[in-house]
């Protein structure tokens, strides 16, 4: 049973969210007489969970209201976006170096997400926080990127794999400053079934535009593939989250098309039966930064008919096992069904014995055993609701 005292953390936490809220918006926000210490420290940490600090420093300076505001705020702030500018110089650097090596071994990445963003649509590249670099590269590829990141000095993270488990790999690296570099090396522009096929790559490198800040050697997904993709990104990984990071992307991605963008995108979410899923992040970013969306537009995606197998990810207590049994249904033949199974419950022996710290290729079946039996509750447990961040 909720508690008055979770009632009125909750409470709290939703007015900070929409003080931050108002400040990107561009509104001159005022931080409440009644603020105290306590309610700075936690402003500060909803400004970190959702991605917006440096976001809300550039607009308090933007408005004219840097100095009405707690210094205690304003100094975190302030320090807070100089560690993301110099992280943006050493980042930047780094994936001009990446990409050009790519491009010398024939691979034709295409930039999305937070770096393809930041660069695109945000006023400057730091605002958009990212821990890796989401490319996306032709299947046929990921050999020569495989060999491209290990000439480069990184190394490929532990994880499972299997293209109907996991399409990407994750690439590390950390450089001679001691900052983190990842990569993650996409051939399909998401894990779940719903949405693994969407986007091919051949279809997108048509419509792909360049970055100037990066010169003509970067390309990335065009401002409608962009915006279904943010419509997609914190749905089907992230449970319907309400971060305000992702919802100012697509607040982004959105206030930069004309209405002949806004019906380009409703043909290609009504084509790939994204209606509910473009409707509800497109719903989201109005209701908190009053995004112009035509009215035409947001009609047309309400006005879908027969429920899309994507609207499942949309549900409130979504589980894993949920998602899996989502995609069977999804898979046209049994022998793809087997094969999803198979890579979800025995991974490559490689990934089970790194996983573990095992060298012993013996006690494989013990680690294979253990993997299932201790991972079927989380498999079947309902997410906590602060999981809904992301």
């Amino acid at each position: 049973m909720r508690t008055a005292n979770g009632d009125m953390g909750q409470q709290r936490s939703h007015s900070m969210e929409e003080l931050a809220a108002a400040l990107l918006r561009g509104e001159a926000a005022d931080w409440p007489s009644d603020g105290a210490r306590t309610e700075q420290e936690r402003f500060l940490r909803m400004a970190v969970v959702h991605g917006v600090s440096s976001l809300l420093a550039y607009q308090l300076r933007r408005t004219h209201r840097w100095h009405q505001w707690p210094v205690e705020i304003t100094i975190r702030l302030h320090q807070m976006g100089r560690v993301a500018v110099a992280l943006e110089v050493l980042r930047r650097l780094e994936l001009e170096r990446v990409v050009l090596a790519m491009r010398a071994a024939g691979v034709q990445p295409l930039l999305m997400k937070g770096a393809a963003l930041a660069y695109l649509h945000y006023p400057e590249p730091s605002l958009r926080p990212r821990y890796d670099t989401d490319l996306l590269v032709h299947p046929d590829d990921r050999d020569a990127v495989a060999e491209t990141m290990r000439a480069l000095g990184y190394r490929r993270a532990t994880q499972t794999s299997g293209d109907l488990v996991m399409p990407q790999a994750t690439f590390e690296m950390r450089d001679r400053f001691g900052t983190c570099h990842a990569y993650d090396v996409h051939w399909k522009i998401a894990n779940p079934q719903p949405f693994a096929n969407l986007l091919p790559i051949d279809a997108l490198r048509t419509r792909a535009v360049e970055v100037p800040a990066l010169g003509t050697w970067a390309r990335a997904l065009g401002d409608v593939d962009a915006l279904l993709l943010a419509c997609i990104h914190r749905v089907a990984h992230h449970a319907d989250s309400a971060r305000l990071l992702w919802l100012y992307d697509i607040h982004l991605i959105a206030s930069g098309l004309d209405r002949q963008a806004f019906a380009r995108l409703t043909e290609l979410a009504t084509a790939t039966a994204m209606t509910a899923i473009c409707a509800r992040g497109l719903g989201l970013a109005q209701e908190r930064f009053h995004t112009a969306i035509p009215e035409e537009t947001m009609a047309a995606l309400a006005a879908r008919g027969s429920p899309e197998p994507s609207e499942m990810f949309l549900r409130s207590g979504r589980r894993k096992i949920d998602v899996l049994v989502s995609d069977l249904r999804l898979l046209g033949s049994w022998s793809a069904r087997r094969a999803l199974l198979r890579q979800h419950l025995f991974p490559p022996a490689t990934y089970m014995l790194e996983r573990y710290q095992v060298s012993h290729r013996l006690l494989l079946p013990m680690l294979y055993a253990r993997r299932i039996v201790s991972g079927a509750w989380q498999w079947c447990r309902r997410p906590s609701p602060k999981a809904h961040l992301g």
